[in-house]
Protein backbone atom coordinates (compact mmCIF):
# COMPACT_ATOMS: atom_id res chain seq x y z
CA UNK A 1 0.00 0.00 0.00
CA UNK A 2 1.19 3.49 -0.79
CA UNK A 3 -0.18 6.52 1.02
CA UNK A 4 0.47 10.03 -0.25
CA UNK A 5 -0.47 13.42 1.10
CA UNK A 6 -1.45 16.29 -1.19
CA UNK A 7 -0.31 18.91 1.34
CA UNK A 8 -3.60 20.82 1.19
CA UNK A 9 -3.42 21.24 -2.57
CA UNK A 10 -6.91 21.60 -4.02
CA UNK A 11 -5.92 19.47 -7.02
CA UNK A 12 -6.47 16.32 -5.01
CA UNK A 13 -4.94 12.91 -5.47
CA UNK A 14 -6.19 10.06 -7.62
CA UNK A 15 -7.12 6.73 -6.08
CA UNK A 16 -5.44 3.81 -7.85
CA UNK A 17 -5.92 0.07 -7.62
CA UNK A 18 -3.13 -1.91 -9.28
CA UNK A 19 -4.13 -5.46 -10.17
CA UNK A 20 -2.65 -8.30 -12.17
CA UNK A 21 -4.87 -7.53 -15.15
CA UNK A 22 -4.87 -3.73 -15.08
CA UNK A 23 -5.17 -0.50 -13.15
CA UNK A 24 -8.28 1.35 -11.98
CA UNK A 25 -7.84 5.06 -11.35
CA UNK A 26 -10.49 7.29 -9.80
CA UNK A 27 -10.09 11.03 -10.28
CA UNK A 28 -13.01 13.21 -9.21
CA UNK A 29 -16.13 11.74 -10.82
CA UNK A 30 -14.25 9.67 -13.42
CA UNK A 31 -13.06 6.07 -13.26
CA UNK A 32 -10.51 4.80 -15.78
CA UNK A 33 -9.57 1.16 -16.31
CA UNK A 34 -6.26 0.60 -18.11
CA UNK A 35 -5.61 -3.05 -18.96
CA UNK A 36 -2.18 -4.52 -18.42
CA UNK A 37 -0.53 -6.58 -21.11
CA UNK A 38 -0.78 -10.15 -19.79
CA UNK A 39 0.65 -11.81 -22.89
CA UNK A 40 3.06 -14.55 -21.79
CA UNK A 41 6.71 -13.49 -22.06
CA UNK A 42 9.87 -15.50 -21.48
CA UNK A 43 12.09 -14.75 -18.52
CA UNK A 44 14.90 -12.57 -19.81
CA UNK A 45 16.56 -10.65 -17.00
CA UNK A 46 17.72 -13.63 -14.95
CA UNK A 47 18.79 -15.59 -18.03
CA UNK A 48 21.47 -13.00 -18.88
CA UNK A 49 23.75 -14.71 -16.35
CA UNK A 50 23.19 -18.14 -17.90
CA UNK A 51 25.66 -19.76 -20.30
CA UNK A 52 24.73 -18.80 -23.88
CA UNK A 53 23.91 -22.38 -24.90
CA UNK A 54 21.52 -22.83 -21.97
CA UNK A 55 19.87 -19.44 -22.60
CA UNK A 56 19.32 -20.20 -26.30
CA UNK A 57 17.92 -23.64 -25.43
CA UNK A 58 15.50 -22.10 -22.92
CA UNK A 59 14.30 -19.40 -25.34
CA UNK A 60 13.83 -21.94 -28.16
CA UNK A 61 11.81 -24.23 -25.88
CA UNK A 62 9.76 -21.27 -24.61
CA UNK A 63 9.01 -20.11 -28.18
CA UNK A 64 7.89 -23.63 -29.13
CA UNK A 65 5.54 -23.80 -26.14
CA UNK A 66 4.15 -20.27 -26.68
CA UNK A 67 3.53 -19.63 -30.37
CA UNK A 68 3.03 -15.97 -31.33
CA UNK A 69 -0.47 -14.95 -32.48
CA UNK A 70 -1.05 -14.47 -36.17
CA UNK A 71 -1.22 -10.99 -37.76
CA UNK A 72 -4.98 -10.62 -37.19
CA UNK A 73 -5.10 -12.41 -33.84
CA UNK A 74 -3.56 -9.68 -31.67
CA UNK A 75 -5.93 -8.14 -29.18
CA UNK A 76 -5.27 -4.53 -28.27
CA UNK A 77 -7.21 -3.45 -25.21
CA UNK A 78 -7.36 0.27 -24.64
CA UNK A 79 -8.15 2.23 -21.53
CA UNK A 80 -11.83 2.88 -20.81
CA UNK A 81 -13.11 5.87 -18.85
CA UNK A 82 -16.48 6.12 -17.17
CA UNK A 83 -17.61 9.57 -16.01
CA UNK A 84 -20.64 10.63 -14.01
CA UNK A 85 -23.10 12.91 -15.84
CA UNK A 86 -22.52 16.65 -15.63
CA UNK A 87 -24.01 18.05 -12.44
CA UNK A 88 -24.19 14.66 -10.71
CA UNK A 89 -23.45 14.72 -6.99
CA UNK A 90 -22.88 11.43 -5.23
CA UNK A 91 -23.64 13.12 -1.89
CA UNK A 92 -27.00 14.46 -3.14
CA UNK A 93 -27.89 11.08 -4.68
CA UNK A 94 -27.00 9.30 -1.43
CA UNK A 95 -29.07 11.71 0.67
CA UNK A 96 -32.00 11.62 -1.78
CA UNK A 97 -32.02 7.82 -1.59
CA UNK A 98 -32.08 7.94 2.21
CA UNK A 99 -34.86 10.57 2.42
CA UNK A 100 -36.90 8.68 -0.18
CA UNK A 101 -36.53 5.48 1.88
CA UNK A 102 -37.71 7.28 5.02
CA UNK A 103 -40.76 8.70 3.20
CA UNK A 104 -41.75 5.53 1.35
CA UNK A 105 -40.45 2.88 3.77
CA UNK A 106 -38.61 1.24 0.84
CA UNK A 107 -35.12 -0.18 1.49
CA UNK A 108 -32.11 2.05 0.88
CA UNK A 109 -29.37 1.21 -1.61
CA UNK A 110 -26.78 1.16 1.18
CA UNK A 111 -28.57 -0.41 4.13
CA UNK A 112 -27.56 -0.91 7.74
CA UNK A 113 -25.54 -4.04 6.90
CA UNK A 114 -23.55 -2.10 4.31
CA UNK A 115 -23.01 0.73 6.80
CA UNK A 116 -21.94 -1.69 9.52
CA UNK A 117 -19.41 -3.36 7.23
CA UNK A 118 -18.02 0.03 6.20
CA UNK A 119 -17.69 1.06 9.86
CA UNK A 120 -15.87 -2.17 10.80
CA UNK A 121 -12.88 -1.08 8.72
CA UNK A 122 -12.72 2.23 10.60
CA UNK A 123 -13.02 0.46 13.95
CA UNK A 124 -10.18 -1.89 12.97
CA UNK A 125 -7.96 1.05 12.02
CA UNK A 126 -8.70 2.85 15.31
CA UNK A 127 -8.14 -0.29 17.36
CA UNK A 128 -4.78 -0.97 15.66
CA UNK A 129 -3.68 2.65 16.03
CA UNK A 130 -4.64 3.20 19.65
CA UNK A 131 -3.49 -0.22 20.88
CA UNK A 132 -0.39 -0.23 18.65
CA UNK A 133 -1.10 -3.74 17.39
CA UNK A 134 -2.44 -5.63 14.41
CA UNK A 135 -6.24 -5.79 14.43
CA UNK A 136 -8.25 -8.56 12.77
CA UNK A 137 -11.99 -9.00 12.48
CA UNK A 138 -13.48 -12.26 13.76
CA UNK A 139 -16.72 -12.43 11.76
CA UNK A 140 -18.05 -15.46 13.66
CA UNK A 141 -17.64 -13.80 17.08
CA UNK A 142 -18.34 -10.35 15.59
CA UNK A 143 -15.42 -8.87 17.50
CA UNK A 144 -12.01 -7.33 16.95
CA UNK A 145 -9.00 -9.47 17.82
CA UNK A 146 -5.66 -7.82 18.48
Amino acid sequence: MVLRCNLNNAGGEPIRFHGTKGTIEIVGQSLTFTPQDITPKPETYSTKGWPERLRKQYLAQWAAEHPQPGPLEYQVDEAETFTAPVGYSDVSAHQANFFDAVRTRKPTVENEVFGNHAAIGCHLANYAYFKNTIATWDANARTIRG
